[in-house]
Formats: structure tokens, C-alpha cells, sequence
């Protein structure tokens, strides 16, 4: 399982200019039953981005999608078995960085 996406509109608009950007998308805990946000308040939920975009985007009849149910995998992943999770991670951090200076990118954080 890959940890991080760059499957994101505004992601691939910067890949464009030269810039890549990896993300980590992670479920809130209504969904995953794990608070990846400590200082959530209920505006927070509220205003979640969790079903922005592609996230947001269901079947009609159907309550989930596959980008939320990997957003739930990898935030079970998280809270269950977290050595496993890091080091997936840091593999796919170093990916990232090799992919970045393959391609001649300036690779972000945020």
C-alpha cells in the first residue's frame, strides 16, 4: 500500500510548473474511529475537507467510495500498526525524492 498521492488537481497543476508535492491523506475519526485531529472542534468537522473533490464524489445509492476506504485503511494502518506504517513511509519518502530528482522537480513539503 502507497501512503502518499499526488492524485490531487491542485498537486498536478504544480507538477506542471516543475514543483512536486506528495500527500497523505488520512480519514477523520468519524469515519476510521481514531482522532487524527487532537484540537478538533465541532467546526472542524464541519468544515473537513475529507469529502472535497474526488473524496466527496459517491455512486449514487452508496455511502463510501475507494478513496475514502483507503483513507480508512491507511488511518487503521496508523493506530494499528505503526512501525509498519513508518517504515512504508519513509520508503515512500524516499521515493519521492529520488522520483523528484529523476524528473529535475523541486520536491515540497507543506
Amino acid at each position: 500500500m502507497k501512503l502518499l498521492s499526488t492524485g490531487n488537481p491542485k498537486v498536478l497543476k504544480g507538477m506542471s510548473q516543475g514543483y512536486n508535492t506528495y500527500i497523505l491523506h488520512l480519514a477523520p475519526a468519524n469515519l476510521s474511529g481514531y482522532e487524527t485531529c487532537a484540537k478538533r472542534t465541532d467546526g472542524c468537522t464541519e468544515a473537513c475537507l475529507n469529502l472535497a473533490g474526488r473524496g466527496g464524489m459517491f455512486k449514487r445509492g452508496e455511502n463510501t467510495n475507494v478513496i475514502q476506504q483507503a483513507r480508512i485503511r491507511k488511518t487503521k494502518r496508523f493506530f494499528e500498526n505503526r512501525v509498519e506504517f513508518m517504515a512504508t513511509l519513509v520508503k515512500d519518502i524516499e521515493w519521492a525524492i529520488k522520483k523528484s530528482k529523476k524528473m529535475d522537480w523541486c520536491l515540497c513539503s507543506a
